[in-house]
């Protein structure tokens, strides 16, 4: 019998159909699976995505709070009545808001857990230290970070010499100048004349010595104290100061130029102003920068930078807040008058003044500068001590404000 092979054919045919069906339904299947992973991936990412750009909108507005924070400070200066309308705005509510800011600019809030996010730092206050919560746009998303401003006041540093002269600084005549932590005195950028009765003393432990307590401990004592007059502790014809400008020594000594000087200051006057007493305290003038343009003369019996009256003995730092005086013209001393902190004179805009001269008893406790001379034919003692020759950082010109580095965190 033969074989029937169309039927067997026949018979085929809807096996390899159904396989084809099987085939096809798991190829789809499989499809569905990738495009729904694809989805739920694409989906995560996207969440992701906008989350990590709301942490980055938050942030950036916690930074551009500090920033804030910074020209404000710059601007007010570390007083407490900056400090009090600093953190009386703006409050959480208002930033998430977008009150403060435009909806561009994320606002951002100094007002963190019911507490204000600034403080002072010592006192009288020479930093503060901010903290500064930021939020997205739609204030689902924040961050907080902190930083510490520190005050630089108009002087970065302390002079570490007690006279420096840009160029001549002229005849000292009966000068006594005490330097008890270094082996200089003098240093100019030309001729120095040291004659008649002037002597100068230099250290002989040279080094720190300690805080300053009493000066006239220090140094009425002179047991640390060696006899030059006139020897290698005068530094004549330095090249470095002959060299320069009177805006090149001035800016070797300030945190800015002289054209920018008075938005340091505390005090801006001219030639008719009276430095002998604070009229707000009835008390010398303390822990200012006082910028005076044109001539200044100080009047007899005057203190300036302590507390206490003629004879006491000033006590640091109970007594004795440094000041910071810088005359665009010509310094003029009558009588007995004793000076704590740093003492500039410049020459004015026309070229005229930057001397020192008198006939009284110039007692400057600190350091002196000047693009002049200094011509004094009374008594001229300078006693020198670096914290008293950094002056004053001053209490409302908070325009040396500066990052602390290694003081920014985020939490």
């Amino acid at each position: 019998m033969r074989p029937n092979f169309l039927s067997q054919a026949l018979s085929v045919r809807p096996q390899r159909g159904a396989a084809t069906i099987v085939v096809a339904v798991i190829i789809l299947v499989l499809v569905t699976l990738l495009v729904f992973m694809s989805s739920r991936s694409t989906l995560m990412n996207s969440r992701l995505s906008n989350n990590d750009y709301k942490a980055r909108q938050a942030f950036e507005a916690a930074e551009s709070g500090l920033d804030f924070a910074l020209d404000y400070f710059k601007r007010e200066g570390l007083k407490t009545t900056a400090l009090t309308n600093f953190c009386a705005s703006p409050s959480p509510q208002d930033a998430k808001l977008g009150i403060l800011n435009t909806p561009d600019s994320p606002g951002f809030s100094y007002t963190i857990d019911g507490q204000c996010g600034a403080e002072f730092i010592g006192n009288p206050a020479a930093a503060v230290r901010v903290a500064v919560q930021g939020f997205s746009a739609d204030g689902q998303a924040s961050r907080t970070v902190e930083a510490v401003f520190a005050a630089s006041g108009a002087l970065p540093s302390s002079p570490s010499t007690p006279v420096t002269a840009a160029s001549n600084a002229g005849s000292l005549g009966s000068a006594t100048i005490e330097n008890a932590f270094s082996n200089i005195t003098v240093r100019s950028g030309s001729t120095t004349s040291v004659g008649g009765s002037a002597t100068t003393f230099i250290c002989d432990r040279c080094g720190d010595q300690g805080a300053v307590t009493s000066l006239e401990d220090l140094y009425n004592s002179g047991s640390n104290l060696v006899y030059r007059n006139s020897g290698v502790d005068i530094i004549e014809d330095d090249p470095v100061l002959a060299g320069m400008t009177n805006d090149d020594f001035f800016n070797g000594f300030f945190a800015t130029s002289r054209d920018n000087i008075d938005a340091f200051a505390d005090i801006v006057a001219d030639s008719t102003f009276d430095i002998s007493q604070d009229p707000e305290t009835g008390l010398p003038y303390m822990g200012k920068v006082i910028v005076v343009h044109g001539d200044l003369s100080i009047a007899a019996n005057t203190r300036i930078g302590c507390s206490q009256s003629a004879p006491t003995v000033c006590v640091y730092p109970n007594d004795i807040e440094p000041v910071t005086l810088i005359v665009f013209g010509d310094l003029a001393v009558a009588g007995t008058v004793d000076f704590y902190g740093f003492v500039y004179v410049a020459e004015d805009e026309n070229g005229n003044g930057g001397d020192i001269r008198g006939n009284g008893n110039f007692l400057a406790n600190g350091a002196v500068a000047l693009e002049g001379e200094a011509n004094i034919s009374g008594n001229f003692t300078l006693r020198y001590h670096p914290q008293l020759a950094g002056g004053s950082t001053g209490t409302s010109g908070g325009i040396g404000l500066n990052w602390v580095s290694g003081t920014w965190k985020d939490f």
